[in-house]
């Protein structure tokens, strides 16, 4: 299989959100969920690290309270000292807080690397 059938996603062209291109589908249940993690029935693919951290931020906590029938605004997200999961509210709030030095973020709690 060639590059050519990704290249307009890696140019920035595609807007997958809002306007998925008509083989989008077939490529997701053909390419994409054959490598997919044991156990996984649906994939959402991103445009950068940033946004799937942001995206399984969400879906992690809203998951959560529904299961638990809890108000997801009340959650946190524990970070790791060291890490780095991108440049958003969220993704910036579970990093390493050097990194986000006065800078507005949720008061998220960091733990050490086990």
């Amino acid at each position: 299989m060639g590059t050519m059938k990704y290249d307009r996603f890696l140019n920035g062209t595609v807007d997958c959100s809002n306007l998925p291109p008509n083989d989008y589908t077939d490529l997701l249940r053909e390419e994409v969920m054959p490598i997919a993690p044991e156990g996984m029935t649906q994939v959402h693919l991103s445009d950068s690290s940033t946004s799937a951290n942001d995206e399984a931020i969400g879906v992690a906590l809203f998951s959560y309270a529904m299961k638990h029938k809890r108000d997801y605004k009340n959650l946190t997200v524990m970070g790791l000292s060291g890490a780095t999961h991108g440049e958003s509210i969220s993704t910036l709030s579970c990093s390493d807080p050097a990194l986000r030095k006065g800078l507005p973020t949720f008061n998220w709690p960091i733990a050490p690397l086990p």
